[in-house]
């Protein structure tokens, strides 16, 4: 449908005194990726800062600063439909993969950072697709 289109700019680029031109036009596809449904539990232990020895009357504002430190152990998974191109299903896509991945957590009054290694111990995947052995995941906030 455009390739005339390109063809003749192309040709009008190309007949003009010292210039080069490569167009190349690519009829497109309509993809829509599959939805999908991602679901984690965790469980974490602190490893400073005893709940038990705290002060828990509200106004010890002195370890608000302090660095909190947490090992945590996770299940993370995700569910995915089949990819649609033009309006059929693609065949190698879509299916569920869950991690387990351990990991740290360390956080102050207004900042926390995490890391965990997810190592895939459940892949039920549609077709041929990418195998995965490992992946780290890793974040950073700040409250204002």
């Amino acid at each position: 449908m455009f390739e005339q289109t390109f063809k003749n700019i192309d040709d009008v680029l190309w007949k003009e005194a010292g210039c080069t031109t490569e167009l190349d036009y690519t009829e497109q596809t309509s993809t829509e990726i599959g939805d999908a449904v991602s679901y984690n539990a965790a469980i974490t232990y602190r490893l400073n800062d005893s709940h038990a020895t705290r002060d828990h009357r509200h106004n010890d504002a002195s370890n608000s600063n302090d660095l909190k430190w947490d090992l945590s152990v996770e299940l993370n998974g995700e569910t995915r439909r089949k990819n649609k191109v033009s309006g059929a299903s693609e065949d190698n896509s879509g299916g569920t993969r869950i991690y387990l991945s351990p990991g740290f957590r360390v956080s102050s009054d207004n900042f926390s950072g995490f890391i965990s290694y997810g190592i895939p111990i459940v892949e039920d995947k549609n077709g041929k697709q990418t195998d995965v052995d490992s992946r780290i995941v890793a974040g950073f906030s700040v409250a204002f």
